[in-house]
């Protein structure tokens, strides 16, 4: 039987891995890209915690793709 996901609870980094069926170093990843609240709760030690409806949010979320230094220097030289 299916849990529900209420939007204000608080996940591991390996919960939310496994609820977006991503690895956790996704979701380390994506933690580094976007500004999501990180919480510590008193009794879980070092336990990184996030809000669920915060992290689905994020992962949802488009990013825009640029090209790597490299390619951006090659259509300059291509442009001129």
């Amino acid at each position: 039987m299916q849990q529900r996901i209420e939007a204000e609870e608080f996940l591991t980094i390996e919960q939310g891995a496994e609820r977006l069926n991503v690895s956790p170093r996704t979701v380390w990843d994506l933690l580094r890209r976007v500004s999501i609240v990180r919480y510590r709760r008193p009794g879980f030690g070092k336990t990184t915690f996030v809000l669920w409806g915060d992290l689905e949010q994020a992962y949802r979320t488009p990013r825009p793709i640029r090209p790597r230094d490299d390619e951006e220097l090659d259509a300059k030289k291509f442009a001129a």
